[in-house]
């Protein structure tokens, strides 16, 4: 239809019709993003046990016998001390921060405003992949402490039975199942996880306490004292430190030792602390995201739990087990196995009898609960990359924003495909190809 300009100011008809097209023209809708939302239905104390939950695995009850065997008594303690501090202040800097700018996936956030753009984009998706690599990690953690076998005293013969296949799969589904739920009973639930954390880590701090100073209701209640601090275990650290670097051992002595001892000891401490910063991450699911203080209090008392609670579990698991006890190094085909444990070590050496298996099984249950945390955060920063536009594919993201009762389904059990890790520790040894052919020349003769 071409345009008609009247020659005359007075021509209502044409004047009309174009008013009338211009009234018929109204712009699209704006997408909606109600079901792409998370709903704000945790509590503080929620959000605070999430973390909590998050960070106890099994890296205090396993992890330390081997920090005690590297560092010592003394030099345990300090790895867990010094690592400590460092932690605290990361974590109550992204407190505050938080606390300043309540968002999704804050250490995304952050790294995007105030560094750079593709620094928040790397740092993002690099966060994603720790926790959904912790998540497998926890799963094979958990499906390895099956097979519970104490020099053959105390053994869980179902265990070693059925296959670690079984024990991955049903962990997969159990994991992902709860991250399923809706956010408000996600909350609940990891609440009780982490109070019984709790309780059970005090627990033991006061039985090693009761160990440590003997009792006549034990079987073996001899008081042990600071046995394993003074005599031939003499010293803050340990006297030696050994390495085996392609089949050739090691022995560190002396002041190179004890530096070693110690450094390892952080180093291994680190993985740990795993978890605190979820702290941040379920800031965007807090009803209390407007207020500050309540994220700054949950972040001092995430730190001041976790601290406290991981030095005095090492301070008395110092004294009722020498730091060269064979026991500290026990593997399970490479994997974590709790006879590794200086708390499953010391109750053992005391004669308490079903204690070992309640031990084992909380320790099944703590590395399974870490496990849900860490497909929770890894869920959150996916679905946070997809919403603020850094996943590529728009139908990709599209999806992956989605919601159902504001938890982020797709982005749940895309982070849980990735669980399917889990299944290949179950072969220890690399597989050969059926008529594979050697290669010339080949230095491995393979």
């Amino acid at each position: 239809m071409e345009d008609h300009v009247p020659d005359q100011p007075g021509q209502p008809a044409e004047e009309y019709e174009l008013t009338e097209m211009e009234n018929d023209f109204t712009p699209p809708p704006a997408r909606s993003r109600a079901n792409e939302k998370l709903r704000e239905d945790l509590d503080e104390r929620h959000v605070n046990m999430i973390a909590f939950s998050g960070t106890i695995g099994i890296g205090i009850f396993l992890t330390c016998g081997k920090i005690l065997h590297d560092a010592g008594p003394g030099g345990a303690i300090l790895s867990y001390a010094l690592t400590g501090t460092v932690i605290w202040s990361v974590i109550a800097s992204l407190g505050e921060m938080t606390a300043l700018m309540p968002v999704r996936s804050p250490i995304t956030e952050f790294a995007s405003r105030y560094v750079d753009e593709a620094i928040g984009f790397a740092t993002g998706w690099m966060y994603w992949f720790s926790y959904v690599c912790s998540f497998a990690a926890q799963i094979t953690a958990s499906s390895s402490l099956m097979a519970f076998n104490y020099d053959n005293v105390i053994v869980w013969k179902f265990g070693e039975r059925i296959s670690p296949v079984f024990w991955i799969f049903i962990l997969l589904l159990y994991m992902t199942a709860t991250n399923l739920l809706p956010v408000k009973i996600f909350g609940e639930y990891e609440y009780f996880c982490g109070c019984v954390k709790m309780v059970t880590i005090t627990g033991l701090i006061l039985l090693m306490v009761i160990i440590t100073n003997g009792s006549s209701s034990l079987p073996n209640g001899d008081k042990i004292g600071d046995k394993y601090w003074s005599g031939n275990w003499a010293g803050f650290f340990a006297h030696s430190v050994s390495r085996t670097v392609a089949g050739e051992k090691y022995v560190f002595t002396g002041d190179k030792g004890r530096l070693l001892g110690l450094w390892s000891g952080m180093t291994n401490c680190v993985f740990s602390y795993i978890g605190m910063d979820i702290v941040a991450a379920a800031a965007a699911e807090n009803k209390s995201q407007g207020n500050s203080e309540s994220i700054k209090m949950a972040t001092r008392k995430i730190n001041l739990r976790i601290i406290l609670l991981y030095f005095f579990a090492i301070v008395t698991a110092s004294f009722p087990v020498a730091y060269d006890d064979k026991h500290l190094l026990i593997t399970n085909h490479g994997l974590k196995s709790a006879a590794s444990s200086p708390f499953m070590i010391a109750i053992f050496n005391a004669g308490i009898p079903v204690l070992p298996h309640i031990l084992n099984a909380f320790f099944i249950f703590s590395s399974s609960s870490a496990g849900i945390n860490s497909l929770y955060a890894a869920s959150r920063t996916l679905h946070a990359l997809a919403s603020s536009d850094r996943v590529v594919g728009g139908p990709i993201a599209k999806r992956l924003r989605l919601t159902v009762r504001g938890v982020p389904m797709v982005a749940v059990l895309t982070s849980a495909s990735f669980g399917l890790l889990a299944f290949m520790s179950t072969k220890t040894q690399p597989q050969k190809v059926p008529n594979a052919r050697r290669l010339p020349n080949d230095p491995l003769g393979n």
